[in-house]
């Protein structure tokens, strides 16, 4: 088991205590999307988040999922100017009522029901969800959820 480095521990606790996005769900994200931190798609963007508007970006090759095929394409992705930042930009955008992912905000406490919620829409592997899930518990993520609840 490899424990998540202390500062996305922290940004996941700190984005917790703003927008209740469990840090299983925030720091399991950041281990699949980012291997560990070890990669990611822009200036601390570990969570493969898109360009956002009025912000500066970095356009990457990225391997998508399109009608069952595996294809590389050139994405931009949004910048951020730390890992706090980036941990924050995520959480509120998860927790949002009025974005993407609103119809998981009720399952915000219960990190598979969320998961499966959000999968669908945040990847374009139908795997990910029970992916995220696997990564969760065989790390042993949710103990830093016990830290906040």
């Amino acid at each position: 088991m490899i424990r998540p480095p202390k500062d996305a521990i922290d940004a996941a606790t700190d984005a917790y205590n703003k927008y209740k996005v469990l840090p299983s769900i925030q720091l399991g994200q950041f281990v699949l999307e980012s291997s560990w931190g070890a990669r990611c798609t822009g200036k601390f963007n570990f969570f493969g988040i898109k360009e956002i508007p009025n912000h500066t970006f970095t356009t990457c090759w990225t391997h998508e999922i399109v009608n069952g095929k595996t294809i590389a394409i050139q994405q931009k992705f949004a910048d951020f100017n730390s890992i706090q930042e980036a941990f924050e930009y995520h959480s509120e955008l998860l927790s949002n009522i009025y974005g993407p992912y609103a119809k998981a905000v009720p399952y915000l406490a219960n990190m598979e029901q969320f998961i499966n919620t959000i999968g669908p829409i945040y990847a374009t592997d139908k795997l990910y969800a029970t992916k995220l899930i696997n990564l969760i518990r065989i790390e042993d993520l949710q103990q830093y959820d016990n830290n906040v609840i």
